[in-house]
């Protein structure tokens, strides 16, 4: 299950990225490339940070979930504006 929520993931975040407006003006093979890029690094980024503060936290569940939670959440804000602050200041 987990490795699905991931692809599926990725897989949402590319769409974003290919659809955004800073990459319109790049051919298809370029926005393909760039938005699968950005997408990739953006995952497999959150997965280290998540591993790690997992690691932090050893056995303690509840903090494990808290803290992975509130990653999630402030990646994919930060994310979502910096995208709209990226397309609108075209």
């Amino acid at each position: 299950m987990t490795e699905l929520t991931f692809w599926l993931s990725n897989i949402g975040f590319n769409w974003l990225l290919y659809k955004s407006n800073h990459l319109s003006k790049f051919s298809i093979e370029k926005r393909l490339t760039y938005s699968s890029f950005l997408s990739t690094i953006f995952n497999f980024g959150s997965i280290m940070i998540v591993n790690n503060l997992n690691h932090f936290f050893g056995r303690i569940e509840s903090l494990r979930l808290i803290s992975s939670l509130t990653l999630s959440t402030c990646l994919l804000s930060i994310g979502y504006v910096y995208l709209d602050d990226l397309n609108n200041n075209k």
